[in-house]
């Protein structure tokens, strides 16, 4: 089944695995993903600094950033990710995360890497960012995880290149925001993902695995949207392998 992970933190146990990118979210997760993934033909990993999970200032800035930049010229590594800013109340140091989101972002630019991001209730200091550092200037560079903004704002984004990576949330019958969004999108500029173990999938079975929560996912867009499933199935697949260069260089 064309069904691609666009983001996720572990794999199940499932017989039945589909593509997925495997995510680090500090620099341990990064070793595990890259280190996880080697040798699997379906998975492939992101790494970088989570905004929440960023180095202690203890550790020297120059060694960190180049253990994370050997992990990003790994064959195995499609993506830096996931990285942002995240302005939660007590979600920590904002100039700290705003520091690390450009350092993170120019690198994946050097590397011609796309960037993951995670971006909660800074979308306009993020969009500045991005801007300012240039990021949109390579084609399919960007992609919004989990995405939790207004529709007026992921057409703006996807306008200047970016995709929407659509997950668990849009199965939550609470959550119109989300739906409102897949509605007001094309969707040549949508990606799914499961994000376990950090998103719980509200509506969903407990225990389900990612197969069926990502295949439950292209349903509700498919209904959302009056498309034929296996139509849009085979686009999100086909858009994922396009943002994350695969079969490009293989």
């Amino acid at each position: 089944m064309e069904l691609f992970d666009a983001h996720t933190h572990t794999v199940g146990k499932s017989t039945q695995i589909p593509f997925y990118v495997l995510s680090g979210f500090d620099l341990e997760s990064s070793r595990n993903a890259v280190a996880y993934v080697r040798g699997r033909r379906e998975g492939y990993a992101s790494v970088g600094f989570h905004p929440l999970f960023l180095p202690s200032v203890a550790v020297p800035r120059d060694e960190v950033l180049s253990q994370l930049t050997a992990l990003m010229k790994s064959p195995e590594v499609k993506a830096v990710g996931e990285i942002g800013l995240d302005y939660r109340r007590d979600s920590g140091d904002r100039e700290k995360q705003i520091d690390w989101f450009r350092l993170q972002l120019r690198l994946a630019i050097r590397l011609k890497k796309p960037v993951i991001l995670h971006i909660v209730k800074a979308f306009g200091d993020a969009q500045r960012i991005l801007e300012e550092e240039g990021a949109f200037e390579q084609k399919n560079s960007v992609l919004l995880h989990s995405f939790s903004g207004s529709v007026e704002m992921a057409v703006h984004l996807v306008n200047r290149g970016a995709k929407i990576s659509l997950g668990p949330t849009l199965m939550d019958p609470k959550n119109q925001k989300i739906r409102t969004v897949v509605t007001g999108l094309s969707p040549e500029h949508m990606l799914i993902e499961t994000d376990a173990e950090f998103e719980s999938p509200k509506g969903i079975e407990s225990g389900e695995d990612s197969l069926t929560i990502l295949e439950s996912i292209v349903q509700r867009i498919a209904k959302l949207k009056g498309l034929p499933l296996d139509e849009l199935r085979h686009q999100i697949f086909e858009n994922t392998k396009q943002f994350y260069r695969i079969g490009t260089e293989e």
